[in-house]
C-alpha cells in the first residue's frame, strides 16, 4: 500500500472517529499529512460527504455559518459556468479542502 492511500485512509477514520470534525480541526489535520515528503504527490487533501437532498439545505446553512457565505452545493453546466446543483437524491460536494 501506498504511503499516499494509507494517508487517506487515515483522514477516513479521523472522520469516522469524531462525531463532527470542525474545518478547523481538518485543517490540522491535514497540514502535518501535506508536508509529509512521502506525500510529496499529494497537493490538496478533500472531504467529499455522501449528503442526503433532506439534508442539503443543513450542510449548505452550515458551511455559510463557517464563513462561506456565498456556499451553496453546485455544478457545471452545458456552457461551462458553475451553477446551483439541480435536485437529485443524494450530493458529492467538495465540502472540506486544504490548502
Amino acid at each position: 500500500m501506498s504511503f499516499a492511500v494509507a494517508s487517506a485512509g487515515s483522514v477516513a477514520a479521523f472522520f469516522s472517529g469524531s462525531e463532527e470534525v470542525t474545518r478547523a480541526e481538518f485543517r490540522l489535520f491535514t497540514k502535518r499529512l501535506l508536508k509529509d515528503q512521502r506525500n510529496y504527490g499529494i497537493q490538496a487533501v478533500e472531504w467529499i460527504p455522501r449528503v442526503k437532498a433532506t439534508d442539503r439545505a443543513a450542510y449548505e446553512a452550515a458551511a455559510r455559518e463557517d464563513g462561506y457565505k456565498e456556499f451553496v452545493f453546485s455544478e457545471r453546466a452545458s456552457h461551462g459556468e458553475m451553477v446551483p446543483a439541480g435536485d437529485r437524491g443524494e450530493y458529492y460536494p467538495v465540502y472540506y479542502v486544504e490548502p
